[in-house]
């Protein structure tokens, strides 16, 4: 829908479903580099959640 390819909903009766699935992963791939790059620079710092 978004690139165009498909039509979006042509009436209030229509439902559209999206599955996320793999985002979690890209989560925390992207925060591992974010992490890495951050630890490079000597910025930031580390705490305990618990």
């Amino acid at each position: 829908i978004a690139a165009g390819k498909k039509r979006g909903r042509t009436s209030d009766k229509e439902r559209l479903l999206c599955i996320p699935i793999g985002t979690g992963a890209m989560d925390v791939a992207v925060a591992t580099i974010v992490y890495q790059r951050a630890l490079e620079k000597g910025l930031g710092g580390k705490f305990n959640f618990v």
